[in-house]
């Protein structure tokens, strides 16, 4: 069972990030749709922009940030993990869920303003949980950079 699980891992974690590129995608059409409306309509209240911008630069960056993950999965499948270039992505996938959490912390007084426009208080709580996990994740990233450092060393 576990030999099946080794050699099917790398296929598996490769539909998983294909999977986690969807909602970004979805959410930097969604919200490109609604600033075209907005803008053509009149729709959209001025403090609304900042946000599309923010949260579509979010967006971005996390889907610019699966093509490094994409090739650590692909240098785990040629036992290639533990080399320089592996480390120089996983620096790369930190630095980029850094900036992502700094977004979300810039956004935080926009989503204030809009969750007492909507008189919705658990948008705050739901931004603060976002901007959670990807501090987290960044967490989950330097440690995976330490690690594959200290191994690299070990070589």
């Amino acid at each position: 069972m576990y030999q099946k699980l080794e050699m099917y891992s790398p296929l598996l974690l490769k539909i998983a990030l294909i999977f986690l590129a969807f909602p970004a995608l979805f959410l930097f059409g969604f919200i490109g749709y609604n600033v075209v409306l907005g803008l053509v309509d009149g729709l959209a209240p001025w403090f609304l922009y900042p946000v599309y911008i923010l949260v579509m630069a979010a967006a971005a960056l996390f889907t610019y940030t699966l093509v490094p993950s994409f090739q650590v999965v692909l240098a785990y499948e040629k036992n290639a993990l533990f080399t320089e270039e592996t480390y120089q992505r996983v620096h790369q996938i930190m630095s980029r869920l850094f900036i992502i959490t700094v977004i979300f912390f810039i956004q935080l007084p926009y989503w204030f303003i809009i969750a007492q426009w909507d008189d919705a208080p658990g948008l705050i709580l739901i931004m603060s949980y976002v901007m959670g996990i990807a501090f987290t994740l960044t967490l989950l990233a330097a440690l995976c950079k330490r690690i594959l450092a200290e191994k690299i060393n070990l070589k």
